[in-house]
């Protein structure tokens, strides 16, 4: 599971959270309400757009049915959004699970964060996450580890910030 990027909660963390080890800064429920600037950024949004599909591939592979901005937890760099992380693994264990379509509950939070703040980037958000979850099923299936990715993105991200000094897309 670790290879997927979920983690296993344990000992409390400052927002009530049991946690054994990081898992990101905050829910993307919160991030949703308070920190609505954010996804004013395209980049932020194709960003987390991305990082969301991500964790519905991983939730999929393992039969989690009931994702929501309340169990999952993202991690910010900056303002960027680096990583986001799956928590409350419940249903794995106690509800049936169908097939992908079922990881749209992570999408349909994020749409109905935009249209909240009236955002130009609605239909760009939706592809996003459909290539990501495509992208990183491939990626799986060839055998790559998600902290791998990660690994090689950030490594991208600060080559970028240093050549031109600005946050890349993705």
């Amino acid at each position: 599971l670790k290879a997927l990027g979920f983690a296993a909660p344990s000992i409390e963390y400052k927002d009530g959270y049991l946690l054994y080890e990081y898992v990101g800064n905050m829910d993307l429920a919160d991030l949703y309400g308070a920190q609505q600037d954010l996804l004013r950024n395209k980049d932020v949004v194709l960003r987390l757009v991305y990082l969301l599909g991500e964790a519905a591939a991983a939730a999929y592979i393992i039969g989690l049915a009931d994702r929501s901005p309340d169990n999952l937890r993202v991690e910010l760099k900056g303002n960027m959004p680096s990583r986001i992380y799956n928590i409350d693994f419940t249903s794995a264990f106690t509800k049936e699970t169908g097939g992908i379509e079922e990881q749209a509950h992570i999408l349909k939070g994020l749409i109905n964060a935009l249209k909240e703040i009236n955002s130009p980037y609605t239909k760009e958000a939706k592809a996003q996450y459909i290539y990501s979850i495509v992208n990183i099923l491939k990626e799986l299936k060839e055998g790559r580890s998600l902290e791998k990715k990660h690994n090689e993105m950030n490594k991208k991200e600060e080559v970028f910030k240093r050549i031109n000094n600005t946050e890349p897309m993705l």
